[in-house]
């Protein structure tokens, strides 16, 4: 009798971004390249690096040399104390003679002392509409300032969207943000034990990134495994799941979208891979077809 061992090869990882790390810090001098190898092993293909104060710029753009990696330059509300009234200049300069991808980290950060309230506010609008002018997304910092944040967005009239990182405001300022153009970027935060507000409130934010009314197809592609399907693990999920889906309706008809969502929602089932001819496919054919697509609504 004889035996045989059979050795499953786990599926690639698919391909990410880290749209916001700090990876010019002091803390990863002496180990940065392990850490970016380690990255790369777990798919990560490339960072956005925010700058955070003049003096750090020219390191960071220097370590971007040469990697995959992007960078962003602004004057974080943390460092209120470093920054001088001529940085704003410096900003504007930088943005002549260097290649940003975005402005930032500023922001809003009303945990700190009431005092710094107004150079903030100042500082930040100075930003938004530096960014506006050179036609650039920002990257936000906010905490407990979401709606005040909002309210500038909409004074200056930005339009070039971005992201507010480490979002944990609450539904409807997730919707004002995502209305006026911005991504939501979610933080480790919401892998802690304690942080169940948050992880409810993602789970009632729109994650659209497909075609809800379309049944067992995607564009071209028709079949079963094409249909549209949110799995659930709990009476709480698939209760939001079940709410979303008849809010979204309302969104579609009002916006004159008359197709039904047909999207299951069931408790998850075994999952099982795509075979592995269909992992990574636009990786592996950048001109490939790709029938997902949403309908460019946001609720």
């Amino acid at each position: 009798m004889s035996t045989e061992s059979a050795v499953i090869q786990a599926p690639p990882l698919p391909s990410w971004v880290d749209s916001h790390c700090h990876f010019d810090f002091a803390q990863f001098d002496q180990d940065r390249e392990t850490h970016w190898q380690y990255l790369q092993s777990m798919g990560c293909a490339g960072l956005i690096i925010p700058g955070v104060t003049a003096a750090t710029w020219p390191k960071l753009i220097q370590i971007c040399a040469n990697k995959p990696w992007s960078y962003a330059l602004g004057l974080h509300p943390y460092f209120l104390d470093q920054h001088q009234p001529d940085h704003i200049e410096q900003l504007q300069q930088m943005c002549h003679t260097h290649t940003p991808v975005a402005i930032g980290e500023f922001g809003l950060d009303f945990a700190l002392p009431p005092s710094t309230f107004l150079a903030q506010r100042n500082l930040c609008e100075q930003q938004f509409k530096l960014a506006k002018q050179h036609q650039l997304p920002v990257i936000l910092h906010a905490r407990k300032a979401y709606d005040e944040i909002a309210a500038m967005i909409r004074r200056t009239h930005f339009q070039q969207g971005g992201i507010v990182h480490a979002f944990s405001g609450s539904v409807q300022q997730g919707h004002a943000l995502i209305k006026l153009g911005f991504k939501l970027g979610i933080g480790g935060a919401i892998s802690h034990k304690r942080a169940i507000k948050l992880r409810t409130t993602v789970m009632q934010l729109p994650l659209e990134s497909h075609n809800p009314t379309q049944g067992n197809r995607q564009g071209n592609d028709i079949g079963t495994q094409y249909r549209s399907g949110i799995y659930t693990y709990s009476e709480q999920q698939q209760t939001i799941a079940e709410q979303t889906k008849q809010h979204f309706q309302q969104v579609m008809q009002q916006a004159g979208f008359d197709a039904a969502i047909t999207t299951e929602i069931l408790p998850a089932p075994t999952f099982y891979f795509a075979e592995d001819y269909h992992q990574q496919y636009l990786a592996k054919e950048p001109n490939g077809y790709c029938g997902l697509g949403g309908l460019g609504l946001a609720y």
